[in-house]
Parts: C-alpha cells; structure tokens; sequence
C-alpha cells in the first residue's frame, strides 16, 4: 500500500490530473452519447442497472427478465468492458488529486496520505458490482435472490464511497486554501503591495 501511494504522489501533478480528468470525461461522454442509448434501443428501453442509482433486487430481477436477449448480449460483450475502464479512469483521478492534496498539507510520514487509496474502496465494489451482472447474465439460472442482493449492496457500496471522494478532495483542497492563504509568504506579499499603494497614493 505504501508503495502505491508514494507512485501516486510521484505522479500527482497538474498535468497527470488533468489528463485523469479528461479521460474519464471522454469515457463519460462515450456512454452518454453511444453506448447508453444502444443498449436502450437493444434491451426495450430498460436501462442498465448499474446506471440506476440505489436500484433494488425487483429492478434488477425485471432488467434480466425482461430486457431482450440482444440486448443482454450488448451489456456483456460491449457495455462492460467500457464500464470497467472508466471505473479505474476515475479513480486514478481522484488518487491522483488527493496525493496532490495531501503532499501539500501534511508531512512525508503522516498516516493522512493513506486516504490516497480511499477511491479504491468504491472502485472494488463497482467491479464487483460490474461482474455480478454479467454472471448474472450468462449464467441466469444460478442467480439467487442472495447473489443479486449481493450486487445491489455493491452498487450502494459504489455510490456512497464515490460520494466519500467528493467530500474528501472538497474537505483537502478547502484546507490547502486557507493555509495558502494564510502563510507567511502571501501576508508579506500582501503588506508589501499594501505599502506600496500607500506610496502611490503619498506621489
């Protein structure tokens, strides 16, 4: 683990986050655009649903049930690997972002830059949750109500934790701030331009 997050905070940097932010954009907007609406046009027009948020096991029994063979196919053979990509582009971003963060707020041997990994948590839970539903479609007999439950657990797992990043990388970058704002250096900037609007004033 600590290997993992020294390589995150080598690699956090303007740049590496941006290009984070752009490929998850890129995949976001792929789905939206091409791949979500295929699989509408395919299944019936019953959604994905990993898509859904906090979903239950009657949605999830009524997609598999209902949705059209094609379209099931499409979610295993197209849909998926897509969802698996953009799962870890987003989470190298968040990782990326907060080993920025924290790198910049707490000293090398703090147990703060563990929070670096925490993206990861939701991550896992939305792989699990991602195979889940592909078992679930090519092998639909062996689908108990306890292994469906069990995916819908993941994708709540998933949207929490995913929520977590948001209010982590908020909470550092709001503290980055204050202390930037608060530092020796800046304050001397600020009374040396103070001081020097005051002689302009004097002239």
């Amino acid at each position: 683990m600590n290997g993992l997050i020294r390589f995150y905070q080598r690699a956090s940097n303007w740049k590496t986050i941006l290009a984070a932010f752009i490929a998850t954009a890129a995949l976001y907007t792929l789905f939206g655009l091409a791949i979500v609406p295929r699989l509408l046009e395919l299944t019936g027009g019953y959604q994905a649903p990993d898509i859904i948020p906090f979903y239950t096991l009657s949605d999830l029994r009524t997609f598999l049930a209902s949705a059209r063979p094609e379209g099931l196919a499409f979610y295993a053979t197209r849909f998926f690997p897509v969802d698996l990509v953009f799962p870890l582009s987003l989470a190298t971003f968040f990782c990326l972002t907060l080993a920025f963060l924290t790198r910049r707020l707490f000293s090398e041997r703090s147990r703060w830059h563990a929070w670096v990994l925490f993206p990861w948590i939701g991550t896992i839970a939305d792989y699990g949750e991602n195979v889940g539903l592909v078992l679930a479609i090519r092998f639909p007999d062996a689908a108990s109500d306890g292994f469906l439950l069990a995916v819908t657990w993941a994708s709540r797992i998933k949207l929490v934790f995913g929520a977590g990043n948001l209010v982590l990388v908020a909470g550092f970058a709001l503290a980055w701030t204050i202390r930037a704002m608060n530092s020796p250096k800046l304050k001397a900037f600020d009374r040396t331009r103070a001081g020097s609007n005051t002689h302009d004033k004097k002239l």
